[in-house]
């Protein structure tokens, strides 16, 4: 079960593949749990559910800007090497392309918000499409079984 798909990066046409093994792929070269983990923790502490006292500062606790921007770059580049890895999974069985090639061809849309934009929704949609299906894989395989019984 598989589906190709022209994308068109940097002006010229592509074709992905995905299969039932994208998905797969993917996490297991991005772990995308721990990623997802990553990317969404705060450097802010949450202190939603502390009891305030009278005497509570709320800015004796100062968050510097150097801290925030650190933490900033370093989930920027996490996303990057996610999205890299899974595209170059996505291109890999139809283009033969390296890892570095990837790498290439995308670089410069990770130095352009509009383009990085651009790529962010070409990667939710091929994620969505991955998992879509490996799903549909999942559900014939099940029915296979019941038939069989």
């Amino acid at each position: 079960m598989k589906l190709n798909e022209i994308i068109e990066l940097n002006g010229k046409e592509y074709t992905v593949e995905l299969n039932r093994e994208s998905i797969l792929k993917i996490d297991q070269y991005t772990n995308m749990k721990n990623a997802s983990d990553k990317i969404n923790k705060s450097v802010i502490k949450d202190k939603s559910n502390i009891e305030l006292k009278d005497d509570e500062d709320p800015f004796a606790e100062s968050i510097s800007e150097d801290k925030l921007e650190k933490d900033t770059e370093e989930k920027q580049e996490l996303i990057k090497k996610v999205m890299t890895r899974a595209f170059w999974i996505w291109l890999y069985p139809v283009e033969k392309m390296s890892i570095s090639q990837v790498e290439e061809i995308l670089s410069p849309y990770f130095e352009d918000e509009e383009k990085a934009e651009k790529i962010s929704d070409i990667y939710e949609d091929l994620s969505k499409k991955s998992v879509d299906i490996r799903q549909q894989y999942l559900d014939e395989r099940k029915n296979l079984k019941a038939l069989a019984k």
